[in-house]
Formats: C-alpha cells, structure tokens, sequence
C-alpha cells in the first residue's frame, strides 16, 4: 500500500501591513504515502448535516507520515478539494517498541446544500 498524494497549506506570520495589521504567507508542501479514510460515521459516508440546514459538513481523516508537523492553521488539499484541520494530530506509537506508523489528523468542509 503506497497511500496518497495530499497537499498542505501552512500559514506562517509576514511583514505587518502599512496599517500595522498582521499579514500572513502562505506556502504549500506535498505530501506523499498518505492514507485517506472517510471521517465520522461510515454508515453516512463521513458526512452530517442539521435538519433545516443549508449546510452539510463532510469530514476525512488523514494518516501522516511520523513527525509530520501539523498546525490548527494549515488546510489541505485532498482529491482536488480543500479541508481544515478540525483537530490536533494524534500520534500513534507503542511503549512496548519502535513502532511509529504516524499521526491522524480529522479535516472538515462545510458546504451549502439545496434542499
């Protein structure tokens, strides 16, 4: 299993503004050997919506190589669509050994929804 091929997007602080207001630069990484995997519950496909809502969120949660920083800041860009990061990275690793496979991250959209 080789995994996929996901883009991030990481916010680091510029220059302020001529008003003095804090400017952002944005700069994108690929990350290759991701695992993709549908978030929330499978029986809905990783997707809720309100009743009465014009919004459905859809959530994935992605399987980082080890180390891989990860701020609440970034988005991603998985199959052509972007996310937020909805959490902090959990790593996974053992006690008992060197066993380090990597972290899981939860990603949400929001979209609007005619109904």
């Amino acid at each position: 299993m080789s995994g996929e091929t996901v883009t991030q997007h990481t916010r680091t602080p510029g220059p302020p503004d001529r008003y003095q207001k804090p400017t952002f630069v944005t700069s994108d990484l690929t990350i290759d050997g991701v695992f993709v995997a549908p978030g929330g519950s499978a029986a809905l496909g990783g997707e809720t919506a309100a009743v009465g809502s014009d919004t459905n969120t859809v959530s994935l949660t992605l399987y980082l190589p080890p180390g891989h920083p990860v701020d609440p800041h970034d988005s991603f860009t998985v199959r052509g669509i972007d996310y937020e990061v909805d959490s902090d990275p959990a790593d996974w690793s053992s006690g008992f050994s060197d066993w380090d496979p990597g972290s899981a991250v939860r990603l949400t959209r929001s979209e609007y929804v005619d109904g």
